[in-house]
């Protein structure tokens, strides 16, 4: 009977204290549950609306079946790293060092606990956003492909930016390195979500959190759909008369075929691209699938990395700002995006950012959990 007793006192304690990490950041799940909540309110709505054709989807565990592949694989990776860094110090006792680190996850616990749960809680509002996405198309059909152009080129006085960069950039490998960090950027932005997940509670964690929402949410999900847009690389195949960027197109292909003979990777857009496409045309489910160009989220969340993590480290920072200017240029030179898109996303998303800093410090003024913890 005692056994008993003190074990659901030990239960009790745990939960307290997880407990405490998840209503800290309760004003991060109550983003969430807006953004939700609105999602599937507008296709549940639209479902029964006098469009035909659509038949109501609504995904809430979508990333569910993804995050029991990514979490295991960025353990062992982080495992790796630390114990590979200690032997390259020189650490006289690795084994013990490394043991150590594992020990301090489980004084954590309760923080990690906490961790994974947000973490689920963000799949779920990346599930409903997909959703969202999906609907674009169907709910506005992408018409402003031809402003953006055109708006392309009276920037740029009659050419267009992405060829102009393309020709520019003559040798293939400048393209390559350009595409590799347009693909790094997942795994960047994966890192920073994780390192802000187990980071000290502080405004800039909770600001980094609800912009991050916010940037998905009302950039790439409500804007996108009041801005709908295919992008250069869609628009001959949804008009085969158009062939305003097929130089474009013929030109990466070319360079991709030249990186492909030397025995390079070659540049992955391109596939990629030819899947999102064979996703949208057969109806497929596959994550992050979904066509569209105004704004650039690729632009919005390297920006935002950029500033989120200037309070944590300035040289981080200032690789992230470097890091950004290649996403940009990649984001028109690979044919994902019109020049506006980026111009458009990376100020809206530093006016989200400014306005969730806000809400943050709020949050935290109000906020009696001051216990300062870090697995980091």
């Amino acid at each position: 009977m005692d056994f008993v007793i003190s074990f659901r006192r030990l239960i009790g304690k745990e939960v307290s204290e997880v407990w405490k990490h998840i209503k800290h950041d309760q004003i991060i799940y109550l983003t969430i549950l807006l953004f939700v909540l609105s999602f599937f309110s507008f296709s549940f709505s639209f479902s029964f609306s006098f469009y035909s054709g659509y038949v109501g989807k609504f995904e809430f565990f979508a990333y569910f079946y993804s995050l029991k592949i990514v979490i295991p694989i960025s353990i062992i990776s982080y495992c790796v790293y630390y114990f590979f860094k200690l032997i390259f110090i020189g650490e006289r006792q690795p084994l013990k060092r490394f043991a150590g680190r594992v020990k301090l996850a489980y004084i954590y616990r309760s923080k990690l606990i906490s961790a994974f749960v947000l973490l689920s809680a963000i799949s779920i509002f990346m599930s409903s956003y997909s959703t969202m996405k999906s609907l674009i198309p169907i709910v506005n059909m992408f018409y402003l492909d031809d402003l953006l152009h055109q708006a392309d080129l009276w920037i740029f006085l009659g050419h267009q930016p992405g060829l102009s960069i393309v020709k520019w950039l003559d040798n293939p490998f400048y393209l390559f390195i350009i595409n590799f960090n347009y693909n790094l950027w997942f795994f960047l932005m994966w890192f920073i979500v994780v390192y802000f997940l187990i980071a000290k509670k502080s405004t800039n964690r909770t600001s980094f959190f609800i912009s991050w929402i916010g940037c998905w949410g009302l950039l790439g999900a409500v804007l996108a759909m009041l801005l709908s847009s295919a992008g250069p690389v869609y628009v001959e195949k949804l008009d085969p008369t158009n062939l305003t960027y097929q130089p474009l197109m013929l030109l990466l292909q070319e360079k991709h075929s030249w990186l492909v003979e030397q025995g390079w990777p070659g540049l992955f857009s391109l596939n990629t691209q030819e899947l999102l496409w064979l996703a949208y045309t057969e109806n497929l489910e596959m994550l992050g699938s979904g066509i569209s160009a105004m704004p650039s989220l690729h632009v919005s969340i390297a920006v935002l990395m950029a500033l989120s993590m200037r309070e944590e480290n300035k040289f981080i920072s200032y690789f992230l700002w470097f890091f950004t200017v290649i996403i940009f240029i990649g984001s028109f030179a690979l044919g994902w995006h019109y020049f506006l898109d980026g111009i458009v996303g990376a100020p809206l998303t530093y006016l989200i950012w400014k306005f969730s800093l806000t809400i943050a410090k709020k949050s935290h003024s109000n906020d009696s959990f001051t216990r300062d913890v870090s697995v980091a």
